[in-house]
């Protein structure tokens, strides 16, 4: 039986939710069903790939191309994007070259939308699937008029794609402004995690352990939650995990100094196993300004960790306040302490928060039932003529 060939275009393979989602995704594939071939945008992914501690399933192979990345993501800048010609692209011929090579059925990317450009220019006749990873089109940070012209720019980029969203938040943004228009799909196929494992922190009663799995930058909000952790000095009995790689050239540790908190709080860099960090935590924190479905806040809840998340659309919309974690004013440094302070002083609510976040992830998020409707999709979209 001929091979349903699959080539995932992703931006980086630096560790990370999006390449976590790939990862998942390809080792679940059949190899008796499936080739899988993996093109990264990023040539020094090499030496820092998440394959280096994730093994390479044997019908998957990994290229590495060298893309020119456009930088300016204004509205400006995008419309610069939709006028480039493909001289403007400098991998092009390579990864024309390699597709006609691999000739395959779908090309599935895992990019931002920028990197979608490429389809304009890519010669081969095959199905194109993207995964809208982030909760874009943001009404009340970008106004009305903004996000209307937004809107029109990705339904020019994302013409020729069948998409799949992350979570409901994001389907629905995208059905709200019509980005996705027909005969292409649009589904809503939120990240899963395998609800089989079992690394629950919740045994931590001592004291206050708090855990955030998430690269530092700015948009992840790390310096709102040091800020937050400076105004608990009533806690004596405290630790602060930050577990992840370091985009902010050591500006947050410098923070955690000024504050005088950092005999408070670990950065422990990239980790090749967060949940070791989850074992020692009693309280999940996910205090980002913008995502779409982020594993490393389903695996907190995973844990039975409760949580605190921010109030942007694509975490509230994730679980009920009070239930399965509470939900503070983003920017809010002084609600995010309270928060963070109630769960220390009410132990046993928090305790029955991380056992509801628990059940929520096995009710709605189960890695190998979401795998499952990937297939089905998959098997939908290669119905279609290119």
């Amino acid at each position: 039986m001929k091979k349903i060939r699959i080539v995932y275009i992703i931006h980086s393979l630096k560790t990370g939710g999006s390449q976590k989602v790939l990862v998942q995704i390809v080792q679940a594939l059949d190899p008796s069903v499936y080739e899988v071939h993996i093109v990264s945008l990023s040539p020094e992914d090499k030496a820092n790939s998440i394959f280096t501690n994730c093994k390479l399933p044997e019908c998957a192979s990994v290229h590495y191309l060298n893309y020119v990345f456009f930088e300016d993501h204004s509205i400006r800048g995008y419309f610069k994007l939709l006028r480039s010609k493909a001289k403007d692209i400098a991998l092009l011929p390579e990864l024309n070259a390699l597709m006609a090579t691999v000739k395959p059925d779908i090309i599935h990317f895992h990019t931002n939308p920028m990197e979608l450009i490429l389809r304009r220019f890519m010669t081969t006749q095959s199905h194109y699937v993207f995964t809208d990873h982030l909760y874009r089109l943001e009404l009340n940070a970008m106004g009305r008029l903004r996000t209307k012209a937004l809107a029109l720019i990705f339904r020019r980029l994302y013409k020729g794609f069948h998409v799949m969203a992350v979570s409901p938040a994001i389907y629905n943004r995208l059905t709200t402004y019509n980005v996705v228009t027909k005969p292409y799909k649009l589904i809503a196929l939120p990240n899963g995690v395998d609800t089989t494992v079992s690394d629950q922190g919740i045994q931590i009663t001592e004291g206050l352990r708090a855990v955030y799995v998430s690269r530092l930058e700015k948009i992840k909000g790390h310096a709102d939650l040091l800020k937050a952790w400076s105004l608990l000095s009533d806690i004596s009995d405290k630790h602060l995990y930050l577990v992840g790689p370091d985009g902010m050239n050591g500006q947050l540790q410098q923070m955690a100094h000024d504050l005088g908190i950092n005999d408070t709080v670990t950065f422990t860099g990239n980790s090749p196993d967060p949940a070791v960090w989850l074992r020692q935590a009693n309280l999940g924190l996910f205090p980002s300004y913008n995502e779409g479905l982020p594993l490393a806040l389903l695996e907190k809840m995973r844990a039975g960790l409760p949580v605190i998340v921010s109030d942007i659309e694509a975490l509230e919309g994730l679980l009920t306040h009070g239930k399965e974690g509470l939900i503070y004013k983003s920017g809010n440094v002084g609600d995010l302490a309270e928060k963070i302070r109630y769960i220390y002083q009410h132990r046993e609510h928090a305790l029955r928060m991380g056992q509801h976040a628990l059940q929520l992830v096995r009710d709605r998020y189960d890695l190998k039932r979401n795998h499952e409707l990937l297939i089905r999709f998959y098997e939908d979209v290669l119905k279609d003529e290119c």
